[in-house]
This record gives structure tokens, C-alpha cells and sequence, in this order.
């Protein structure tokens, strides 16, 4: 847990100091794409680490909803990165291109604060007693690998939903600029839902400690699939209609 959270504040800093294009070449992207891909590592471990310390403090027949406000988290920071967000959007596109982006980049810096938190808590009840009992695994991944192999690639197909996440609040934004709408407006109307989803949660979790964890994912599941188009089609029928390529954009032009 201490290393996700190390390799967040690291990998995000360091993303707000990279260099320009113009100024390395090639080795900017390059470097850009090595540290997002340490973000997702970050974030997949964290997500599970999280999850599974709170499900082994969690009563039972309530775990669903106790394990929520994991992703509850997310949510709030998601929202707090957005409004954060919203006045760097309103600079000139000149500045925003040139140091404004680098601005929520660089807070990540408040991670100490998170180390220092996560430093003190206790391990859970269930690795304590399996630590008693010298019952904890020297290789627990290749213990996962070797007798749960099944379980990894049922986790992995089902976690294909998060995609979900990235469709709306990622590349909505850009393919919302990219049409015509307004970037502050699309930040606005990506945080509302957010922002509902911190209470939503937590209900979707209660709900899954009521009627099951499958049937909630697979609500959950055919949900996504059917609104996500009608999502996309409304901010492509919102768009200007009179969309021109912006100058700034010299890839777009070569396009």
C-alpha cells in the first residue's frame, strides 16, 4: 500500500516536469507513455490493495457496502482533480498548452502526507492470524498464478468494465473538445455525475450485499453498454456544427 501510493505521487510529479516535444524529441511521448503506464500499475494496485484490506475488516453480509467507499475515494478525488482542474482550463489555450496543464500535475506533491498516514495503520485481523501461524506465502503470486489461474482471468474479463470510466470521463472530454464544445462546460457536466456517484456507490455496494455481487455487476454491466452510445450521441448532436480544425493543433492539420 505504502508503494502504490509512492509510485502515484512519483510518476505524477514527474509527468508535470517532462520535457517538450521540441525540446527531446521522440523521448518525451516516450517518456510520458512509461509514466502512465506506472500510474496504472499504481492504480491497479491500489485499488485491490484497498479493497481487499477493507473486505478483511469488513463485517459479514455487509462487506459489498463497507468495500464501496474504496471507489467512494476515487470519486471525491476525482471530483476535487476536476475542480481543480476547471480554472487551469480557463487560461489562454497558449498557456494552457505550454505550462497550464502541468499545474495539477505538480500538487500531486501532497502525497507525503498520504505516506506518512498510511505508515501507521494495523494489518487486518486475517493476516495477522495467518501470520501467527506461518501460514503467509513467501511467493503469494506465484501461489495465485500456479492454484487460482482461473479466478485471475474471470477477475480480468470482469474488470474490462472499468473501461467504462475512461469512455466518459477521459476520452468524452476529448472528443467533446475535439467537435466544438466547450472544455470548461464538458468538465462541468463530467464532474456532476462524479460527483452523484459518491452516494451512488455506496448504494450500488449496499445493493450487492442484498441481491448478490454478480447480479449488481451484471446490472452494473448492461447498463454501461446501453448508455454510453446515447451519452456519445449527445455531445455529438450539442457540438458546433461548424467545427474548423484549431491552429494550434499541427497534428489535427496534417489530418
Amino acid at each position: 500500500m505504502l508503494a502504490t501510493v509512492v509510485l502515484m505521487g512519483i510518476a505524477s510529479f514527474a509527468i508535470g516536469c517532462l520535457p517538450t516535444y521540441d525540446q527531446v524529441g521522440l523521448l518525451a511521448p516516450a517518456l510520458l507513455v512509461v509514466l502512465r503506464i506506472v500510474q496504472g500499475f499504481s492504480a491497479g494496485a491500489e485499488s485491490a490493495g484497498a479493497s481487499t484490506l477493507t473486505v478483511e475488516h469488513s463485517p459479514v453480509g455487509r462487506r459489498g457496502f463497507f468495500t464501496s467507499f474504496v471507489m467512494v475515494g476515487y470519486a471525491v478525488g476525482c471530483s476535487l482533480a476536476t475542480v481543480v482542474f476547471l480554472p487551469v482550463a480557463l487560461l489562454p489555450v497558449e498557456q494552457l498548452h505550454s505550462w497550464g496543464w502541468r499545474v495539477h500535475f505538480w500538487l500531486s506533491a501532497v502525497v507525503v502526507i498520504t505516506y506518512y498516514v498510511r505508515s501507521h495503520p494495523d494489518e487486518t485481523p486475517v493476516f495477522a492470524e495467518a501470520k501467527e501461524e506461518s501460514a503467509v506465502r513467501r511467493l503469494p503470486l506465484n501461489d495465485v498464478f500456479k492454484y487460482h489461474w482461473r479466478d485471475v482471468i474471470r477477475v480480468a474479463g470482469a474488470s474490462l468494465m472499468a473501461a467504462m470510466q475512461a469512455l466518459f470521463a477521459v476520452f468524452s472530454l476529448s472528443y467533446a473538445t475535439s467537435v466544438g464544445v466547450d472544455r470548461s462546460a464538458m468538465l462541468a457536466i463530467i464532474s456532476g455525475p462524479i460527483a452523484l456517484s459518491i452516494v451512488g456507490i455506496p448504494a450500488a455496494g449496499y445493493l450487492s450485499d442484498v441481491i448478490g455481487r454478480k447480479r449488481t455487476m451484471l446490472i452494473a454491466s448492461v447498463g454501461c453498454a446501453l448508455t454510453i452510445f446515447g451519452y456519445l450521441w449527445a455531445i455529438s448532436t450539442t457540438a458546433d456544427r461548424d467545427f474548423r480544425v484549431p491552429q494550434y493543433d499541427p497534428v489535427l492539420q496534417r489530418l
